[in-house]
Order: C-alpha cells, then sequence, then structure tokens
C-alpha cells in the first residue's frame, strides 16, 4: 500500500494563496491537496488567522473571503503540533572569490 506524501506550507505561502487565486502558492497548495496530505501546524494557523484579519488586506480579498479561506482550509489538513522548535544558527558571511 502506498502513502500519501504530506505537504507543509508556511504562513506567508498560505496568505499567497489566499489572497491571489492564480498565483503559484495557489497552484502549489491546490496541487499538494490533490496528490497528498497537508499538515497544517496550530502555530502556523494562529499567524494565518491573525495575518488575514489585517484591515491592509481589504484592497485584495473582503475579510469575509480570506475567514472562508481558512474556514475552507482547516478540514482538508491534519492539525498538528510539532514538538522540535528549530533553532536559528548564525554564520559568517562567506565570499567566493
Amino acid at each position: 500500500m502506498k502513502t500519501k506524501p504530506c505537504f507543509v506550507f508556511d504562513a506567508n505561502v498560505l496568505i499567497s494563496a489566499a489572497l491571489f487565486p492564480k498565483s503559484v502558492p495557489r497552484q502549489a497548495l491546490d496541487r499538494a491537496q490533490e496528490l497528498g496530505d497537508l499538515l497544517l501546524s496550530t502555530s502556523v494557523l494562529n499567524e494565518l488567522e491573525a495575518v488575514l484579519a489585517r484591515p491592509k488586506f481589504d484592497r485584495y480579498l473582503s475579510l469575509s473571503l480570506r475567514k472562508t479561506f481558512i474556514v475552507d482550509l482547516v478540514p482538508t489538513a491534519q492539525l498538528i503540533q510539532p514538538q522540535v522548535r528549530s533553532q536559528i544558527v548564525e554564520t559568517k558571511k562567506i565570499i567566493a572569490i
């Protein structure tokens, strides 16, 4: 039995997918939902809800449609709570000669 692939998107990609229906992020989200399972962390969902509620996005899409995007997205995703947090490590800039 072949398992379906899992897909993870960050909040910025989901925001673009919500605001711009013909965008590459939206195409990627739609394709991922066709091919496999969407994994959505609670932190990404919270960020998505907070950012899409901002009035500055009214010129792209009504608040009602932005909320509908989230309402439609959640049932198609597996909500997860990651156990490991990644750490950002600063490195020195490498200059190629």
